[in-house]
């Protein structure tokens, strides 16, 4: 409401001015000075230090028109400059916005990466983890296999040892048998040895002794068929 009553006492003092009616412009223009004591509106108390300072000197007054263009000049330059203060102010928050509108973007960038690179992480451990147990399965069969051929080979050995076993028995069999063939050849020898002398020196008695022709011939034939089987035994045991 001041602000509004402030530019109407500016334009009526201007229009007063402009009729000549000095008293009644300057009545005005102190009212709104009175009233600029009870706020802060600063472009509307410089409208009313730049009006009187005009009145003044239209009215010849000249150090109230210097006293009131003075105070229009000291308040027009703090408020310029604390408008480019605050120009400044805001130049450098829109500066940090952008700053940290950078900086956010930066590290959504970076969380981004991170987050690729966690992914790829996991992917990379995933195949770690398939290999590592593809290679479980493999050395687990590996270490089957090894273990199958280790029972084999010692089944395998095991048949050997016993095969060996059982033909070292066939071979112990085999010599008993011929030792005891060969001393069955050696007691059979002896006995056809025995049998051949004994029958030889039967017929040589039966020949010395029997005048008859036909019995001496006979025994003769006989001598000499043992003669003949006692070669031949001899020739076997050669041969033996």
């Amino acid at each position: 409401d001041h602000r509004f009553l402030l530019d109407n006492i500016v334009m009526l003092s201007r229009t007063y001015s402009k009729r000549g009616d000095l008293r009644s412009a300057e009545r005005f223009l102190m009212e709104g000075n009175a009233l600029t004591t009870q706020n802060q509106l600063r472009l509307e108390e410089m409208g009313i230090y730049k009006e009187l300072s005009k009145l003044y000197k239209r009215k010849g007054e000249t150090r109230k028109s210097l006293f009131y263009q003075t105070k229009y000049i000291h308040l027009k330059d703090s408020v310029y400059n604390e408008v480019q203060t605050n120009n400044l102010m805001r130049l450098h928050a829109e500066g940090l916005e952008k700053e940290h509108k950078t900086q956010l973007a930066a590290q959504e960038r970076t969380m981004q990466l991170k987050d690729e690179s966690i992914n790829k992480q996991r992917i990379i451990n995933i195949l770690i983890g398939v290999v590592c147990i593809f290679l479980s399965i493999l050395i687990y069969m590996l270490i089957g296999i090894f273990n199958d051929r280790k029972r084999t080979n010692a089944l395998l050995l095991k048949k050997v040892k016993d095969r060996t076993a059982e033909l070292e028995r066939n071979r112990l069999d085999l010599l008993n048998a011929i030792a005891e063939q060969g001393t069955t050849l050696i007691q059979l020898k002896s006995t056809l040895s025995i049998s051949v002398k004994s029958m030889h020196e039967l017929c040589s008695t039966e020949i010395s002794g029997t005048p008859d022709a036909d019995s001496n011939k006979y025994f003769t034939e006989i001598d000499g068929i043992t003669r003949n089987v006692s070669r031949s035994l001899e020739n076997l045991w050669l041969e033996q």
